[in-house]
């Protein structure tokens, strides 16, 4: 099992990359519907809170005694904040550019992130310093996502 770890992280990476323009699209639709971007994004969280929790019951995850939360650091909790963030953000945009668009715009912005995250080693990750060839593959990735962008078209009807 040990040897097929990292296929097994690239498919659950793989699963999570599918969910996220899911998401964007179906709250999206779901804040015009309801023309509401806030509660939108609100029952998104609540329900997301709502499945963490069934699935961490039905899968017997113990809950951590309360001395493990003393082992946090404060701001750990502020994860939640960017949940909140993108998820606003992608419900706001997404029917104005298009999912696509957004995912795209989404994409740029964490993979700029998350080099800096990596390079300095921020938050606990593990260093992975700049070198050159990671940064031409980084310019390859920006550089292929620009060219996926797609072109503006007239707004869904009800998108403006």
């Amino acid at each position: 099992m040990a040897g097929n770890a990292p296929v097994l992280w690239a498919a659950i990476a793989f699963v999570g990359g599918i969910a996220v323009p899911l998401l964007a699209s179906i709250n999206a639709a779901y804040g015009q519907a309801i023309g509401n971007v806030w509660w939108a994004s609100l029952t998104l969280c609540a329900v997301a809170f709502v499945t963490i929790l069934m699935v961490s019951l039905l899968a017997g995850s113990p809950l951590p005694q309360l001395s493990d939360f003393g082992e946090a650091r404060w701001w750990h909790v502020f994860a939640g904040c960017f949940f909140a963030v993108y998820v606003t953000a992608i419900t706001y945009v997404a029917p104005k550019i298009g999912v696509g668009n957004a995912i795209i715009f989404v994409v740029v912005a964490q993979i700029f992130t998350a080099v800096l995250i990596d390079h300095f080693g921020l938050f606990g990750a593990a260093i992975q310093t700049m070198s050159w060839q990671r940064a031409l593959g980084i310019v390859f990735l920006i550089a292929g996502v620009a060219l996926a962008r797609s072109v503006s078209s007239p707004p869904a009807p009800g998108a403006g």
